[in-house]
Parts: C-alpha cells; sequence; structure tokens
C-alpha cells in the first residue's frame, strides 16, 4: 500500500478514539507533518513526524510497539495508529 494513501487515513481520522496496545485511550491532531498525541485531553508531550510513520510501515510489520521503541519516538502510538483497521483497510 502507497505510504501517501496511509497518510491521509491518519489525517483524515484525527481526533477519533485509537487505543495502544495495552488498551490505553487516546486521539490525536496532525499539524505541519506531526501526529501529536492526547491522553486525557492533554498533549502527551512527543511529536510523532510522519517520516517515523513511514520508517515503520515500510520496513514493518512489527508485532508489537517493543519491536520498534529504539526507532521511533512515541512507539505505543505509532505502532496503535499503524495498525489500526481504519488506517491499514
Amino acid at each position: 500500500m502507497n505510504f501517501e494513501d496511509i497518510w491521509q487515513r491518519i489525517v483524515e481520522r484525527a481526533g477519533e478514539t485509537f487505543y495502544t496496545i495495552t488498551n490505553l485511550e487516546f486521539t490525536y491532531k496532525v499539524i505541519e507533518n506531526h501526529v501529536l498525541p492526547y491522553r486525557d485531553g492533554r498533549f502527551v508531550g512527543r511529536r510523532l513526524p510522519k517520516n517515523s510513520f513511514q520508517l515503520v510501515n515500510d520496513s514493518g510489520p512489527y508485532p508489537g510497539p517493543g519491536a520498534i521503541n529504539q526507532a521511533v519516538q512515541g512507539p505505543s502510538y505509532v505502532w496503535a495508529i499503524l495498525n489500526d483497521e481504519r488506517i491499514i483497510v
């Protein structure tokens, strides 16, 4: 699947509820090619760049966020978004 199509789905789903692998609820905003995750309405303090999502997408699949924790910041969020059925249709 073309990464730009995946990124477009990520952008379109901003504001919706997602869940980490440990079932923690979060939402996100997309600003200037960065995903900004929020938990309980508060920014978690990590700007996750588009290129991190592309790196994980292009080199995966991965069984869970632990497999990418050395490669990207916010691996729980990156993995959860990329493995959500709304994104990987």
